[in-house]
């Protein structure tokens, strides 16, 4: 028992004294052996420990001590008894300011002597604290006022309960994780408020020792920039007061140099030599906020130049198109009476800049691209920059704004600016085209059935009572259109389309709930300049069933202007032939007005078809939607706004003229194929061969100079058109088709025996089935190239009853043919 012990101990403490001098240490190491194994049997085994009361091991501490005369440390066994006795933590108490407060008191009636003698670095150590860790910030903001307030009072500036509290508060601040800290310091700012501790007190060491662990912690020893700390002005006006008291428990090179970078980077802010990204951050308050008390923001302001805190100069032009305020030149006299209002002003006046900036960049990034493309005296540098910017690069505002003056510079010449955005389709940055969908026509498990075969990577799942979203990348100058569906029930649905600039909102396009796209397929439709992420979110945390998604996503560059751009191509290739030397500016502004002359006298039908050599070549090489091209030619004339009956006008001219331009095309591509029978519409033909050479008349009289072609081909498309003149430019296609005999009974069974056969074993090899699709609608294309036609009629009512195609599908005959092997 202890009691036995402690008589044969004080025993031999006695007989001590009677041993000779040269045995004292020997008998000494012995006791110092048994004590140490009493010790630590009764201390670390439960069996014995309860036996232990505190009387016990304060006897057992002093017997320790005793035995440890002889040497420098502390023995082990004092050290388990020392944390038996101050550490061991009462079962019955689960509140953390409980266990500090008991902790606090032990410490306090621990032996005076002792703790004056030994460090509390030297014995108490971090592992025996676990117990008193505190999560933050969930319970640390449970220290309310009244119970901080007694743990200050209760540690009577004990050097042992001081070290005890530094190591909990530095342990409990290592287990803050980064993503959050900024939420974490915020809110231990609040505490610091709500507790009444917010004002620096050199008397109030727990909260010193608190404020500096979490700067050195938290702060101090991160990598990320100054402006990502959230404004914790509680927290910096005590770092900064404990820095001009000096006190030793400070590293106050880690505060100087925190706060020089600070002010270094304010000075640079207040230069215009920070990012966009910066001055976006420093609309949130930021820690930037607690760093101006030492500064003389007047003397460093007047140091800079105020030239460069003028905004650009713009014309009237200019504003309009960008259709956003002009902003103010930015203030630079602190008129207000503190420094943080200024400088808040000031933030918000260079971010006005940036939105301005930016939005002049997406509208005009493309017009110095077309001059780069004509190798315009500094295009090509000017052109590179603004990608930079769009980019979010590291160009300084006053980088980015000496780039917007020499765009402006490139810019000026040009007289109607507006008319040449409408035609490169850049006025917007972002047009919802229809918001929300449901395709009733389209049912959703005949679309998924398809998508399986054609695109079986295109779904995704969401878990049972879960949030689920699909990201997909889309480029910049997009007309995009999106399908969903669900294999079952309703859904929950949200579309959001979110550009790659950082600080840029989300934009919605959708959003409802109980959308029953497991029985039709929602769609939707938009154009964007900037390339993004669209963002599909399904919410079924209401739900006890997992479900999958499927989608499809369709994107295509933004239109080409095909009748602009050959129309401009034309007159720049005349002008090449004149002069040698590279184009500028002002010849192109003057080039410029002469294609608009010539789309003028386009739309207003006074052009002789021998003039429109330039736009035949446009209309036999591009598949041309006459109404779009005729629409963007009409939009923002100078004169008045067109009427819907001038533009139907002008499309019926021009669908006859794309007629007119393919006719050698369409007769070339009958002789070739021989489609027609010889004796077959022979006159019909000749006459139409004769039309061909006819180009004295306008294009206003061409409707009625021309009325045969509209009967004859009123049934053909851009689509046809196009897809008469690749066959003629692909003829081997067509000719290996006649060679197998593809459209005879015998092969089309052979054909669709190889379809079905390759379908099944394509199923989840996307490539392979677009390969085979591409060769489905190859095969569907060409028929009427190959199967002779009654007479020129037969002919094109065949084309006409061709499935829909698109553009890529007449692309795909251009390829290498699958049957050539």
């Amino acid at each position: 028992s202890i009691e036995t012990y402690f008589q044969f101990i004080n025993s031999a403490m006695e007989c001590f004294l009677n041993i000779q001098t040269q045995y004292q240490e020997n008998f000494l190491k012995i006791l110092q052996t048994c004590f140490d194994a009493f010790v630590e049997k009764k201390c670390l085994d439960e069996q014995y420990s309860y036996q232990l009361s505190e009387i016990n091991l304060k006897n057992l501490l002093r017997i320790g001590f005793r035995l440890s005369l002889m040497r420098t440390d502390i023995q082990q066994s004092c050290l388990l008894i020392i944390r038996r006795l101050l550490f061991n933590v009462n079962e019955d108490l689960r509140d953390t300011y409980d266990k500090l407060m008991q902790l606090f008191r032990k410490v306090n009636d621990f032996d005076e002597n002792l703790r004056n003698k030994y460090d509390p670095t030297v014995v108490i150590q971090d592992d025996w604290l676990q117990d008193y860790i505190i999560s933050i910030p969930e319970d640390w903001l449970k220290l309310n006022q009244e119970i901080y307030q007694n743990l200050c009072e209760t540690h009577r500036n004990n050097r042992w309960i001081i070290y005890i509290w530094s190591r909990i508060v530095c342990l409990s601040l290592l287990k803050v994780k980064n993503e959050n800290s900024n939420e974490i310091l915020l809110k231990l700012n609040e505490w610091i408020q709500n507790v009444k501790h917010d004002v620096y007190d050199a008397n109030d060491t727990l909260t010193i020792i608190f404020v500096i662990h979490v700067f050195e912690i938290i702060i101090a020893r991160s990598n990320r920039s100054i402006v990502s700390f959230p404004n914790i002005k509680c927290i910096m006006n005590i770092i900064i007061q404990i820095r001009q008291e000096q006190q030793n428990r400070l590293n106050v090179k880690q505060v100087d140099d925190f706060i020089q970078s600070g002010q270094q980077f304010i000075q640079n802010i207040l230069s215009l030599k920070g990012t966009p990204s910066m001055y976006q951050d420093l609309m949130a308050p930021s820690i930037v906020h607690c760093l101006f008390c030492s500064m003389d923001l007047a003397i460093f302001l007047k140091s800079l130049n105020p030239q460069q805190f003028k905004f650009p100069l713009i014309t009237e032009n200019i504003e309009t198109i960008v259709s956003i305020q002009k902003p103010n030149d930015i203030n630079i006299k602190i008129d207000v009476e503190s420094k943080e209002e200024f400088f808040n002003q000031f933030i918000q006046q260079v971010n006005d800049w940036i939105q301005w900036f930016n939005k002049f960049v997406d509208i005009f990034l493309y017009i110095i691209e077309w001059e780069k493309n004509y190798n315009i005296n500094e295009a090509t540098q000017i052109f590179s920059d603004l990608i930079s910017i769009r980019d979010g690069s590291s160009k300084t505002i006053i980088q980015m704004k000496i780039i917007i003056e020499r765009t402006l510079k490139l810019l000026k010449p040009f007289s109607d600016l507006r008319r040449l955005c409408h035609l490169f389709n850049c006025l917007t940055s972002f047009r919802i085209i229809d918001h929300n969908n449901i395709q009733h026509q389209i049912d959703s498990k005949t679309y998924i059935q398809e998508l399986k075969y054609s695109q079986s990577n295109n779904t995704f799942m969401i878990e049972s009572k879960q949030l689920g979203e699909k990201i997909i990348p889309i480029n910049d100058r997009q007309h995009v259109q999106w399908f969903l569906a669900s294999e079952r029930q309703s859904c929950i649905v949200q579309i959001e389309y979110r550009t790659n600039r950082i600080h840029d909102k989300n934009i919605l396009l959708f959003s409802k709930n109980n959308i029953p796209i497991d029985k039709y397929v929602l769609n939707g439709e938009f154009e964007t300049l900037r390339n993004g992420q669209l963002i599909i979110i399904i919410d079924n945390q209401q739900q006890f069933d997992s479900r999958n998604i499927w989608y499809r996503i369709q994107s295509i560059d933004l239109s080409v202007y095909h009748l602009f751009n050959g129309i401009f191509n034309f007159f720049y290739e005349k002008y090449v032939q004149q002069f040698t030397q590279s184009i500028k500016e002002d010849q192109l502004s003057q080039l410029l007005d002469q294609v608009y002359r010539f789309i003028d006298r386009l739309l207003n039908g006074v052009l002789h078809l021998h003039e429109m050599s330039a736009v035949k070549t446009i209309f036999c090489n591009k598949n041309i939607s006459v109404r779009e091209e005729v629409k963007k030619l009409f939009a923002n004339r100078s004169d008045k706004t067109p009427i819907d009956q001038e533009i139907e006008q002008v499309c019926e001219w021009l669908l006859v003229y794309q007629l007119y331009s393919h006719l050698n095309i369409i007769m070339h591509c009958i002789q070739i194929f021989d489609i027609v029978p010889i004796d077959s519409d022979d006159e019909l033909i000749g006459h139409l061969k004769t039309l061909s050479a006819n180009e004295n008349c306008t294009l206003k009289e061409i409707t009625e100079a021309y009325k045969i072609l509209q009967q004859r081909f009123r049934y053909l498309t851009s689509q046809h058109l196009q897809l008469i003149k690749t066959v003629v430019e692909c003829l081997n296609v067509v000719q290996i088709l006649k060679k197998f005999n593809m459209y005879s009974s015998y092969g089309r069974r052979r054909f669709g025996e190889l379809q079905d056969k390759l379908t099944t074993q394509f199923q989840l090899q996307e490539r392979n089935n677009m390969i085979l699709n591409s060769l489905i609608m190859t095969y569907a294309l060409c028929e009427p190239f190959v199967i002779k036609a009654k007479n020129l009629e037969d002919f094109i009512f065949r084309l006409a009853r061709l499935p829909k195609f698109e553009e890529n599908s007449v692309k795909d005959i251009m390829g290498k043919n699958p049957l050539e092997t």
